[in-house]
């Protein structure tokens, strides 16, 4: 399985797109990754990196799907 919190920690540090970030959400979920894990680690992750955490918190309202039906990951 990918190695979604050094992926995002790479992707954030060079300010990717938001759209990036949320298809590397959607395909940790493809390759089986549940929700609860990616929020626990987002939640650990934003804990940790106070610079990111508004895009960390927007990340998290796709987990959890509080966002637009187009842009929820899990239903």
């Amino acid at each position: 399985m990918m190695d979604l919190r050094r992926l995002l920690i790479e992707a954030i540090g060079r300010r990717a797109p938001l759209q990036d970030l949320h298809a590397l959400l959607v395909a940790f979920k493809n390759q089986g990754g549940g929700q609860q894990e990616a929020h626990d680690l987002l939640e650990s992750m934003r804990i940790d990196a106070s610079e990111e955490e508004d895009v960390i918190l927007e990340l998290m309202d796709f987990v959890v799907g509080y966002c637009s039906p187009s842009w929820r990951i899990w239903w």
